[in-house]
């Protein structure tokens, strides 16, 4: 199931990075309730892997405890998050924080 989760995960970064088209940073926010170390020992490959397969794209784990998830999210702090279930439908409706993908490029789905 975790293999699965990755992999759409990647999938919905590769779409969306190719939507952008310029060159940047994509801050991946990750929720570390075991703490930033385990965190980032845990995702740092996905932003490798991303790395390497987005080109012009840069991908960065950004380890986040419980309270600083809403904060990031509202400030604009990362582009996408990784949360439980719980946190994640709070943040969504707190925040309306879903992948919106514009009419224009839906066709291409």
């Amino acid at each position: 199931m975790k293999r699965i989760s990755v992999v759409a995960l990647a999938m919905v970064l590769l779409v969306s990075a190719s939507l952008c088209g310029a060159a940047e940073t994509v801050k991946i926010g990750v929720l570390a309730n075991n703490g930033p170390v385990k965190a980032m020992q845990k995702w740092k490959a996905t932003a490798e892997f991303l790395n390497t397969k987005v080109p012009g794209t840069g991908f960065e784990i950004v380890p986040l405890d419980f309270a600083a998830v809403n904060p990031a999210v509202e400030a604009g702090k990362v582009d996408f998050f990784l949360v439980n279930s719980s946190m994640f439908v709070t943040t969504q409706v707190k925040y309306d924080s879903l992948v919106k993908i514009p009419a224009s490029d839906q066709a291409e789905f």
